[in-house]
């Protein structure tokens, strides 16, 4: 080693030494301050004044099916008959005690998310109490519950997308982030996409071929595949793009590769969005909301039990959307509608059936471009496309999901996914600037086609099994999938529009046509895709303090890029071995330190071809994260610190000859440091800060300078969201938020010879509820995006697809829910 380093080196374990230290005892000082684990509920001292000289703690353990403790579990006790109750939650084992109880018979009440609620009589003796072990049966049907004032929080303390069975935050050794639905309603995020730029590392990506700012994002620095890394209830989701929120309970994001999980996958990390449930009693929502660029937005939300047995549930999300753009010549229309039905004969077993239909007519649309290293200098509303441009969406989804615990405890999961989407264009675009006159921008006429029919089935069995003092959290599966993707239809030329100056509606439709009708190229091309994979993964209990993850996957691919024009064949097949351990260590129950290693890999996108019309070998990626998560025993705040470093190899990039090639460009690597804080740490404040520090750059290639930073990676960004509403008084109906998100500057490409200036951008909400009746509540809200009007650049796909984000506006709407 160079001597020289060996400082810089002490220097940096130094610095990460006194940060941890720093971030552990600034969590516990918030933890430990006055009033900050009340929970507000209606609760009192006990039963009785009566206290006897060392009055007894009632103890003990809520668990699951399997015997593990469900992490953030709410109690509630009172004396037996008596409506004045002590609340408090489980910690991050599903341990709990509630201290200072007269003598006498209780009537104890637990709950959890994602769990049937528990109701049962405990007597306390003078001297002593007993230790329980409450265990709650997987409920699939949520009961809406509406609380004032102290409500859920944005804290969550469980997941299921980082595990293949649901997890404790505190005992998976990566981090995971999730975007709670009080996070999306205090945003009004209709993409959850604008939710998630929040935390920590995420940056809003682009949109391949959909012609316009969808739901897609870049993690640690890598754009994650819209096919391979998003996941609906652990499914993949192929209608991300034109997914609404409306139907999405959660969005829970996966740092870093994931393939033992989820097979291929790029990787930055794996975001799942979870679906709303039906519930056990009749609800109804229905909204109204409207703001600039004439926007309009109606949506309902109602479910329920279907028969009198309540053994038949529904539910059911429906959206009409109605807007124009800040961008020329650019609307929607969208029809968004989601079923969702339930069958639960017993406790044991469930069978749901899912869902979702949309239907989008837009104009396509593909942003700014750059003129020289910068944005060109014209309004954020400038378009370079025609007036006519048109773009049609039709998604299809649906499956089921079959769950049923045997008396041992064990699991059997069964599913199927179907998903058709059809995206169908009539446009004009640019692909860059005239080689002879920069300041022209060359144009090309289409009339695409990209239908895709996606098959996909999972089973698996879960379940518990000791040996000894240890305790394994078993879980094995089998999966299976199906692709077809095809690219139709013929692309003719256009006339240029400069730069600065576009003229913009002399190209008319019947000229595309003509220019069609003898195409300068066409599309004829289908890939077959086919999977199916195996996998096994060992969550182990190693004691008091210790906990172990350990899993891997073998999944066979083969796909088959086919030129029907040609009638010519491209084929690759693989079986890649995707390996994942790591290791947890809890010095307490509200602290946990780990460190884990993952691998994974993805296919190269059988489209990409060389110059010489070659397939690529697929990417193999591989990433060592360590960190440490605080999240003391009441949930109502949590907080997160990783280190990570991931490599990437084999990786594609535009060939700087002819972008519409590719080649594999050697090596990339992402190294970085990422803090999250979330929670309510006063009464009243949700607060969410994040920040990442990202260093993503090429670190071997025959094309690119080594040591150029990725496009869309910023070194530094970080946002902060805060709401606050009075737990109590004559303000307490009343609530503000305000956020922040801020990012370093960005480079356009590869070489680093484009540059998206940094950002901050400052949004306001606010909202006015209250009861109406006791069933009923309304509630009024207003928010501000962009409050400052501020022009910035959310993100780029090369020089001439450039995404400004919106000048100020305003959304206001109100809701009416009956339950």
């Amino acid at each position: 080693m160079n001597c020289s380093l060996v400082p810089i080196i002490r220097l940096r374990f130094f610095c990460l030494g006194f940060l941890s230290w720093m971030f552990i005892a600034s969590i516990q000082l918030v933890s430990s301050s006055p009033g900050w684990a009340q929970s507000g509920r209606a609760a009192t001292s006990g039963p009785s004044d009566r206290q006897t000289v060392n009055p007894p703690t009632l103890s003990g353990t809520v668990v699951d099916a399997q015997g593990r403790g469900i992490a953030g579990a709410q109690l509630s006790i009172a004396v037996d008959g008596s409506s004045r109750a002590i609340e408090t939650a489980a910690d991050s084992t599903g341990r709990f005690s509630i201290g200072s109880l007269a003598p006498g018979h209780y009537r104890l009440t637990v709950s959890a998310n994602g769990f049937q609620s528990l109701s049962e009589t405990v007597d306390v003796g003078a001297e002593s109490a007993p230790d329980l072990t409450l265990k709650l049966d997987v409920g699939t049907v949520q009961s809406t519950v509406t609380v004032r004032a102290d409500h859920a929080g944005i804290v969550e303390t469980e997941t299921s997308v980082g595990s293949l069975a649901p997890i404790s935050l505190m005992d998976l050794p990566q981090s995971v982030q999730v975007v709670s639905r009080e996070l999306l309603d205090e945003q009004k995020a209709y993409q959850y996409a604008e939710s998630a730029t929040y935390m920590a590392g995420v940056q809003r990506s682009y949109t391949a071929i959909a012609g316009g700012l969808g739901n897609e994002l870049a993690v640690r620095g890598f754009n994650l595949d819209f096919q391979n890394n998003y996941l609906r209830d652990g499914y993949k989701y192929y209608g991300l793009s034109l997914s609404d929120t409306a139907d999405i309970e959660s969005v829970e994001l996966l740092k870093g590769p994931a393939s033992a999980l989820y097979g291929t996958a790029e990787a930055g990390g794996i975001v799942n969005l979870i679906t709303k449930k039906p519930t056990e009693t009749p609800f109804f929502s229905a909204s109204m909301n409207g703001g600039s660029y004439q926007y309009l937005r109606p949506d309902f939300d109602i479910s329920g039990p279907i028969n009198a047995n309540k053994t038949f549930f529904y539910r059911l999300n429906g959206v009409y959307e109605n807007a124009e753009s800040f961008r020329q010549y650019v609307g929607s229309v969208k029809y968004f509608i989601a079923p969702y039905f339930l069958w639960r004969p017993s406790n044991s077993t469930s069978l749901a059936f899912q869902g979702e239909l949309i239907n989008v007519d837009r104009n396509s649309d593909y942003g700014l471009v750059l003129l020289g290293d910068r944005p060109a200098p014209v309004p954020v509303s400038t378009n370079y496309t025609e007036p006519w441009n048109s773009e049609e969406d039709r998604d299809r989804q649906g499956g089921y999901r079959f769950s049923h615990t045997f008396h041992s405890g064990w699991t059997l999961t069964n599913g199927f996914q179907l998903s058709r989407t059809n995206a169908r264009y009539f446009e004009v675009y640019t692909t860059g600037p005239d080689a002879d006159d920069p300041t022209q921008l060359t144009r090309l006429s289409d009339a695409f086609y990209f239908p895709t029919l996606y098959r996909y089935s999972q089973t698996a069995v879960m379940g518990q099994v000791k040996t000894g003092p240890v305790t394994h959290h078993v879980a094995v599966g089998f999966e299976m999938g199906w692709v077809t993707q095809s690219a139709e239809g013929p692309g003719g030329y256009a006339p240029s529009v400069g730069v600065l100056n576009p003229v913009i509606g002399e190209f008319s439709e019947q000229d595309a046509a003509a220019a069609l009708a003898d195409p300068y190229f066409s599309l004829t091309y289908k890939t077959i895709n086919h999977n199916q994979s195996g996998y096994v993964q060992d969550q182990v209990d190693l004691g008091r303090h210790w906990k172990a993850i350990g899993g891997v996957r073998i999944e066979n691919y083969y796909q088959d890029s086919i030129n029907e024009a040609t009638d010519t064949h491209q084929t690759q097949s693989d079986i890649p071995v995707s390996p994942r351990a790591g290791v947890v260590y809890q010095p307490s129950h509200s602290v946990s330190i780990y460190g884990s290693y993952v691998r994974s890999f993805i296919p190269t996108n059988p489209g990409a071809i060389s110059e010489a019309g070659k397939q690529f070998p697929p990417e193999y990626d591989h990433q060592w994260e360590g960190g440490i998560k605080l999240q003391p025993g009441s949930s109502r705040v949590s907080a997160t610190l990783a280190i990570f470093q991931i490599e990437k190899r084999n990786v594609l990039a535009p060939d700087p000859n002819n972008q519409i090639f590719s080649v594999q460009n050697g090596r990339e690597g992402s190294k970085g440091v990422e803090f999250q804080f979330e929670g309510s740490p006063l009464r009243g404040l949700d607060l969410l800060t994040s920040y990442a520090f990202t260093q993503a750059q090429v670190t071997e290639s025959t094309v690119y300078p080594v040591g150029n930073v990725l496009p869309n990676a910023p070194r530094n960004s970080g946002a902060v969201w805060a709401t606050y509403q009075a737990p109590q008084g004559a303000w307490r109906d009343i609530g503000i938020s305000a956020g922040l998100v801020a990012t370093s500057a960005r480079q356009d490409n590869f070489y680093n010879t484009a540059l998206l200036p940094g950002y901050a951008r400052l949004d306001l909400g606010g909202f006015y509820e209250r009861d109406v009746t006791e069933r009923q509540r309304i509630r009024f809200n207003i928010n501000v995006q962009n409050a400052l009007d501020r022009t910035y650049y959310l993100a780029s796909n090369g020089q001439d697809q450039v995404r400004p984000g919106s000048p100020v506006s305003a959304l206001a709407g109100l809701s009416w829910t009956w339950r």
